[in-house]
């Protein structure tokens, strides 16, 4: 496959195999448990298109290392991910680490380009621009749970070639230009982490709160609890929508469009009927996500599975919202993940233990509703940034790639 584009003076169609020393598969080694940071191979988890990292790359021991020393990787090859359903095509240049050997395993392909033909940064660019993706994308293969790209594929890509000179040139524009869309992201993501450093310190400023007109208070005191139906859910829209924990999102119960349905009477349905001002808690899932709240607000019939608790508050002690904002407060859901029961990969919080959990509130319940409109404000404007954010990433990508093509057209000046 090669690129169709008119060939500017001085460069030529080539082959990637005829730009290249070596063009091959890493090993499977065999990995013993005496490995030392003087010896490490790189793995696709390692590999992203902006940087190779290297610290977090696996430790072997020399004896590995030894015995796969074919595979040694020297500054200026090129590393492309080629096995594995969304990590083909992740690639960069390798530049080592001082003081450490590294090899790469068989998900890995090694490009090593003919320093006289071809400069690597040249051939990262053209790798990692939409069209040489698509041209590597051509050469899979496999099954959909284990793709492949082979190296007999890469071998044969085609695309175009200036001269060592103007493609030093160009890398040293693409750089300068990706320089900048890096630092223009940077600043997005920090006025955004900002954002959400301060709402998460009011947020626990409002947890942790005590003081005049304050109490704490065991959450069963001020709600009752339930847990959801068990049965058979359908993705044919049969029955009743049923809530499960993927719908618990930003604090709110989520209809995403794509939830399952439960085929029941509806006397069966009505014990389980969700009102607005419910709080669906998660009782069972990995420690990280066990216990996030989502307070639910939707018109329609809903009801909610069995790993979701349904938090009925009293509204004359205590105002739903608030009390979703400060249940999924950090020190809310680190106090109660404490006493989860944990299996393989699973945690378990029950209603009794949720239950006894104390929370800190204002007695006021106006008082409360005050807190939650600015607790709403805060979420709104970081909304606002999340929303600039993306549409900032989703533009730099499309310079970036506008930038690209460009340059691939010997267009850039």
């Amino acid at each position: 496959m090669s690129l169709e584009q008119k060939i500017p003076a001085g460069w030529k169609k080539i082959r990637l195999a005829d730009a290249c020393l070596r063009i091959t598969q890493g090993p499977n080694p065999k990995y013993d448990k005496a490995g030392v940071a003087a010896y490490r191979v790189l793995k696709t988890k390692d590999i992203y298109d902006d940087r190779i990292r290297y610290d977090s790359a696996d430790t072997i021991s020399a004896k590995v290392f030894d015995e796969n020393f074919k595979s040694e990787l020297i500054k200026g090859d090129l590393i492309l991910a080629i096995v594995g359903k969304g990590s083909i095509n992740k690639c960069n240049v390798f530049e080592g680490s001082s003081g450490v050997r590294f090899i790469f395993t068989r998900a890995l392909g090694l490009i090593r380009p003919n320093s006289k033909i071809l400069n690597p940064y040249f051939l990262k660019y053209v790798l990692q621009s939409d069209l040489g993706k698509s041209m590597i994308d051509a050469g899979i293969g496999g099954t959909s749970g284990q793709q492949v790209v082979t190296t007999t594929h890469l071998k044969g890509l085609g695309f175009l070639l200036p001269p060592l000179d103007e493609q030093r040139r160009i890398v040293a524009m693409l750089d300068k230009g990706f320089a900048g869309i890096a630092t223009a992201t940077a600043n997005a993501q920090k006025n955004l982490t900002n954002a959400r450093a301060l709402f998460e310190n009011y947020l626990e400023s409002i947890a942790t709160g005590k003081g005049h007109g304050w109490t704490t208070t065991p959450l069963g005191e001020v709600c009752e609890t339930q847990y959801g139906i068990s049965g058979t859910m359908n993705t044919q829209g049969v029955g009743y929508k049923i809530f499960r924990m993927g719908e618990v999102q930003g604090g709110r119960m989520v209809d995403t469009g794509q939830m399952k349905h439960i085929d029941m009477a509806a006397a069966d349905f009505e014990p389980y009927r969700l009102r607005k001002g419910d709080v669906l808690f998660n009782r069972t899932n990995s420690i990280a996500l066990v216990g996030k709240t989502g307070v639910f607000s939707l018109e329609g019939p809903y009801c909610f599975a069995s790993y979701l608790i349904r938090v009925i508050f009293d509204p004359k002690k205590m105002a739903s919202r608030f009390a979703g904002y400060v249940m999924n407060s950090n020190s809310f859901l680190e106090k109660v993940r404490a006493k989860a029961a944990q299996s393989v990969n699973q945690a378990n919080i029950n209603a009794t233990i949720l239950r006894a959990e104390v929370i800190n509130y204002p007695v006021d319940v106006s008082v409360q509703n005050e807190i939650v409109v600015r607790l709403d404000t805060f979420s709104e404007h970081i909304q606002a940034l999340q929303a600039v954010y993306q549409a900032k990433l989703a533009a730099f990508a499309e310079l970036k790639q506008s930038l690209l093509q460009k340059a691939f057209a010997g267009e850039l000046t």
